[in-house]
């Protein structure tokens, strides 16, 4: 379930479907594929029938929940997508994400900063606005961090003659 709009379309009626009990979190170590052990540790639920599902396999049911949310919004199937990713994510924990859209059944197109897609979110908005070139600094008051990223916003001529806004992070 995502945001508020999700919470009133469905109520939930039977807890039981979410994971929230603490007694379910299993903890497995990890191998590196020359069979290594890798010192930090995954964690995984254990579902009542047994099974357990890992992290990449939550993500995936989220993002899954997200892909046919769109697609009843949109009226048409929506196989590829752009995913906005914090930036200290690492390369592991990309990749990771990138399993996971993989197994919701999301062709990824490109994993885009979070600033950046603010910045180009901005420049979409506020495209007409830009007659000269603009600096802005985009702020991200985040649960646990702040970010500040400058961007440089300015018209220039495109291929086909028609001016077009350029983006650049400073």
């Amino acid at each position: 379930m995502l945001g508020k709009e999700s919470l009133e379309q469905q109520s939930v009626k039977d807890l039981k479907k979410y994971i929230f009990y603490g007694d379910r979190l299993v903890q497995s170590k990890a191998k590196a594929p020359n069979g290594t052990e890798i010192d930090f540790n995954f964690i995984s639920v254990k579902l009542d029938d047994g099974n357990t599902l890992g992290v990449h396999e939550m993500i995936a049911m989220i993002l899954e929940q997200c892909r046919m949310m769109v697609e009843k919004d949109a009226g048409t199937k929506v196989p590829d997508a752009a995913i906005t990713v914090p930036v200290y994510f690492t390369q592991r924990e990309r990749q990771a994400l990138i399993e996971a859209a993989e197994l919701a059944g999301i062709n990824v197109l490109s994993l885009i900063n979070e600033p950046t897609a603010y910045a180009l979110q901005h420049a979409l908005d506020f495209a007409s606005s830009f007659t000269e070139p603009k600096n802005v600094l985009l702020v991200d008051l985040g649960e646990s961090a702040l970010q500040l990223s400058l961007f440089k916003y300015e018209q220039v001529a495109g291929k086909d003659k028609k001016n077009v806004t350029q983006v650049r992070m400073l």
